[in-house]
């Protein structure tokens, strides 16, 4: 029991930072895009 609650745990970690880069990537190609926009 104990293992699979810190294998979920784990799955549930790496999920979440998975989601972070995520919304990171998401963040710098729309900063990109405002910036390249305002210059062309």
């Amino acid at each position: 029991m104990f293992v699979k609650k810190n294998f979920l745990r784990n799955v549930f970690l790496r999920a979440i930072l998975l989601h972070m880069q995520m919304k990171n990537l998401f963040l710098v190609i729309y900063a990109a895009n405002n910036f390249l926009g305002k210059v062309i």
